[in-house]
């Protein structure tokens, strides 16, 4: 930015500069020498805050050697000056939309393990089912229990052997079950990543050099790496769990059906009221945590552009300044997880509350309806077992939405590099029949992809007759590049 600075006052041939700040430095009294260096760089548009090597260009060798010497004369206090018609060049694009999640480049990357996918498909349904049926032989098993305390007859070892063994054989199978389909979705998972990720890094280097001016390396290394982690995460929970959630809450509600109707129409009263006022305290906090985690975001690039910039910081003395700035970003990202620490303590007591609420008042109504005959202890049992899997799995299913949202978001991230195509491509193109060393430059004109409206070279004509060596000398008397 200094360097940039320093063109605006010391050479206005090349125009008024966009998107930097005006740094006056001042000593002391002197007044009159703040106002000569404000008028001095006075090409220099203002803008909004700090925003270091941000828009330095190259080659400009004279005015970074005499930058020191034009700060340096008072210099303790950088000064910037606020003006709200300006904004920093990063912020002044227009928003681009979020990327669209490209089934055909999934479905690509999916199709090699689809049979692996439906094994596991099976075996996570298979699980589900089995798990439908615990609450069941756990009833029987209360059952057996409150018969022999009751009537202290018959062989307790005979009659509790039954359901015990089916309830062991149920959670051996439901445990290989559980156990095969886990296994084959990180297989699953981790090939489909694994390709995305080469097809990815493949379509990067292939893409034109103007291309990695314009973008980040952090951008797409972020790409390579979080986003799609992101991406097999969100995809084996959704598979995973969003299957197994599915079925155990359609299924366990046919069980309660089964056992008491009265109790499974207070339950159906209940229920979604619960999970309802649930998945809207959660879709708070998620965007609490966003925020908690853009907070961080915002501290770590402070820390990293003046780390980065240090000479530039050095140069102008604000050490300090920068201290302040990331002390600001670091107490405002504490104060936004101690409000999301409140927050989900908050939703944890709730929670608790009502898990409790529940059970009490399911044992109060199937109390009346045992004392009634209408229900025996075994059912009342399998009815709070098979609830509270009613609820567990409908707040995860509430809770894979947003899984489903960061899963296709970060997926559309990648997808939307893997799709580029380069201008210029790596191979085929035209084939000199004979190589001289006679180069002629035409009418071309040049600008970076990060600026395109300032143009570089415009109508530039040059003409290297062969066993010549030209150089290319600016204003400035040092040796420009591009």
């Amino acid at each position: 930015m200094l360097l940039h600075f320093l063109q605006a006052g010391l050479r206005r041939s090349l125009g008024p500069v966009r998107h930097i700040q005006l740094f006056c430095v001042s000593r002391t009294p002197s007044v009159q020498q703040h106002l000569q260096l404000y008028a001095r760089f006075r090409d220099a548009t203002r803008c909004p805050s700090r925003w270091p090597g941000r828009t330095i260009t190259k080659g400009r060798t004279l005015a970074l050697l005499l930058g020191p010497v034009a700060v340096g004369l008072g210099g303790k206090v950088a000064l910037c000056q606020r003006d709200g018609q300006c904004h920093p060049p990063v912020l002044s694009e227009r928003l681009r939309p979020e990327p669209e999640f490209s089934w055909t480049e999934f479905w690509k990357l999916l199709r090699p393990q689809l049979l692996a996918l439906l094994s596991a498909v099976i075996l996570a349904f298979g699980a589900a089912l089995l798990n439908i049926q615990i609450p069941l032989i756990l009833g029987e098993l209360v059952n057996v229990v409150a018969r022999y305390t009751r009537e202290h007859a018959g062989d307790y070892v005979r009659d509790v052997s039954g359901p015990a063994m089916k309830l062991l054989s149920l959670y051996a199978a439901q445990g290989l079950l559980t156990c095969g389909y886990i296994i084959l979705l990180s297989q699953v998972g981790e090939r489909v990543a694994g390709s995305m990720r080469k097809a990815l890094f493949t379509s990067l280097l292939h893409q034109d050099v103007a291309f990695f001016d314009a973008q980040k390396t952090g951008l797409l290394v972020n790409r390579l790496t979080s986003d799609v982690q992101e991406f097999k995460s969100a995809f084996k929970q959704v598979i995973s769990q969003g299957l197994r959630n599915i079925t155990q809450t359609f299924g366990c509600f046919v069980s309660l059906y089964y056992i008491s109707p009265k109790l499974t129409g207070l339950l159906v009263v209940v229920m979604p009221i619960l999970v309802g006022a649930g998945a809207i305290i959660g879709s708070f906090l998620r965007r609490l945590s966003r925020r908690a985690q853009e907070q961080i975001a915002k501290a770590t690039g402070v820390a990293d552009e003046a780390i980065g910039n240090v000479r530039t910081v050095r140069a102008f003395a604000m050490e300090d300044r920068e201290v302040e700035l990331y002390s600001a970003e670091v107490d405002k990202s504490a104060h936004v997880n101690e409000v999301l620490g409140i927050g989900i303590a908050v939703f944890q007591g709730l929670s608790n509350i009502a898990l409790n609420c529940i059970v009490l008042g399911t044992i109060f109504a199937g109390g009346s309806l045992m004392a009634g005959n209408e229900l025996s202890a075994g059912d009342l049992m399998s009815f709070l077992v098979a609830s509270q899997t009613v609820q567990r799995s409908m707040a995860n299913t509430s809770v894979l939405f947003g899984q489903v949202v960061r899963g296709l978001s970060a997926g559309g991230r990648v997808f939307e590099f893997m799709r580029l195509q380069p201008e210029i491509p790596l191979r085929g193109g035209k084939k000199l029949p004979q190589l001289t060393g006679e180069i002629y430059f035409r009418d071309v004109s040049f600008s970076y992809p990060t600026r395109p409206g300032q143009e570089v070279l415009k109508s530039f004509e040059l003409y290297v007759p062969p066993g010549k060596t030209v150089a290319i000398v600016g204003k400035s008397g040092g040796g420009e590049k591009m």
